[in-house]
């Protein structure tokens, strides 16, 4: 039995190596918060919220739980329920979901290159010639064991950088969520609004057919002449006509509803059928002070850690221009036959040094690629910063006007009712034409029609400052 071992470097190069890698430095800049200073004005920053100026909430556990009772204080417990089965079955939120879990499992890729690696090897063979004598065969087994130092810091600014990319994806899976929130109940106040309107043509039929009933009285009593007929057939044909459309337009309505549910058509006609042309009540907007919305809308973290991550690339990519330093250990045992153990053992150990020297300017141009992403990444982040801004602020804008206008239209719609009755009543004893019917009719549609849109534009404006401010905390 024969053994050989065989050592590359003396054991005590592994401590020195070892504790050069823990000491070892960091290249590149490290990752700030950027200062939104400019971009931001104090007026914005210290205007009341939109729901009271609550503080942001202080974990997400109380963000959800305030989520959840936000949507529950909505007039119609539909809207809670779509938005909660929206956020189970919707496909692209699931792959948002999916987009997640990659960016999590590239993470845990990176973190393994900061560790040690160890393998197994094994081999058997079996020779066999003419002659009987020159037989042979052989057993190897082997062992392998290693780990890059990272003493400039590559391997930890690529995990730094795959840390910050899972935050984006999770950033980004937040957005849209919130996103899908908002549609599905805007596409279900949508989809009353449709309805309403629907009702409303249907109802202003109605009427119609009701003056022209009265108009074929008058005419076949002589009352009236025959003009007075024909407008009222025209305004019955009209408003017939009219109800077609609001119909298509309620059914498309419903399909945006299903497609955001992820469901077939038709599959919700049962579930949408309660309260059809009841436009839902919205609660007030939710209540994040306006300097709060930077922390908290997801697209701004998003463009912060994807700022991150290209600010750890640089590290990476700077890091690459230095040494490269391992540690590596083997052994390997071999024999004749399983029943012969003429065997022979290596064992090996030591550090290797790989030093890049000239690469034409590659390594040079990667760093500064990196440099110039960072500084685009930057200038992302500034972007999302003055979104944020400018949709909060219009969106508050606009639903303050909206809520202003609905007391008016509501009272120029009962208005518009009365006027209505008394030209029909003038009409019926002959003292007014049938113009002015048409006229006060025309009125009253046009103002229903305005209230209704008022009730759905607030809802939907609501919905945008949810949207906007990051949620409702």
């Amino acid at each position: 039995m024969q053994t050989v071992r065989t050592l590359s470097a003396p054991l005590a190069a592994f401590a020195a190596v070892s504790a050069a890698a823990l000491s070892g430095c960091l290249l590149g800049p490290d990752h700030e918060r950027p200062s939104a200073e400019g971009l931001v004005p104090e007026a914005f920053a210290a205007a009341p919220a939109p729901g009271g100026g609550a503080a942001d909430a202080p974990s997400a556990a109380a963000d959800a739980a305030a989520d959840a009772r936000w949507w529950g204080a909505w007039s119609d417990p539909a809207v809670a329920r779509l938005v909660s089965e929206a956020c189970a079955t919707n496909l692209s939120l699931a792959q948002a979901g999916a987009r997640v879990r990659q960016a999590r499992a590239t993470l845990g890729a990176a973190r393994a290159a900061l560790r040690p690696t160890l393998g197994l090897s094994g081999s058997a063979s079996a020779n066999k010639a003419y002659d009987p004598d020159s037989s042979s065969r052989s057993v190897r087994a082997g062992a392998d064991a290693g780990w890059e130092l990272d003493l400039f810091g590559a391997n930890r600014r690529a995990a730094e950088a795959a840390g910050a990319d899972a935050e984006a994806a999770e950033a980004e899976e937040a957005a849209a969520r919130l996103s899908l929130r908002a549609e599905t109940a805007s596409a279900y106040v949508e989809l009353r609004l449709a309805e309403a309107l629907l009702d409303i043509s249907r109802e202003n039929l109605a009427l119609a057919e009701d003056s022209l009933e009265i108009a074929r009285a008058k005419d076949a009593s002589g009352m009236e002449a025959g003009a007075g007929l024909a407008a009222a057939e025209a305004s019955v044909a009209g408003a017939r006509a009219a109800v077609p459309a609001r119909e298509a337009a309620a059914s498309a309505a419903r399909r945006a509803v299903e497609a955001l549910l992820a469901r077939p058509p038709m599959a919700l006609e049962d579930a949408l059928s309660a309260g059809a042309g009841s436009i839902p009540e919205a609660p007030d907007p939710p209540a994040v002070a306006p300097a709060g919305v930077l922390a908290r809308r997801p697209d701004v973290r998003k463009a912060e850690a994807q700022l991150h991550a290209a600010t750890a690339r640089v590290g990476a990519a700077r890091a690459a221009r230095y040494p490269a330093v391992n540690l590596a250990a083997g052994a390997a045992l071999s024999a004749s036959s399983l029943d012969d153990w003429e065997r022979s053992t290596a064992l090996s150990a030591g550090p290797s040094v790989s030093l890049p020297l000239f690469r034409g300017g590659a390594l040079a141009a990667a760093e500064e690629r990196a440099r110039a992403a960072a500084d685009e990444a930057l200038l992302a982040w500034r972007g999302a910063v003055l979104s944020a801004v400018h949709e909060a602020q219009d969106a508050w804008t606009r639903f303050s006007s909206e809520s202003a206008r609905r007391a008016d239209l509501a009272a120029a719609a009962a208005k518009e009712a009365e006027a209505l009755d008394a030209a029909t009543a003038l009409w019926k004893a002959g003292s007014g034409g049938y113009e002015a019917v048409l006229s006060r009719r025309q009125a009253l549609l046009s103002a229903r029609q305005n209230v209704a849109q008022n009730a759905a534009d607030r809802a939907l404006l609501v919905l945008s400052l949810y949207k906007v401010l990051g949620g409702a905390p």
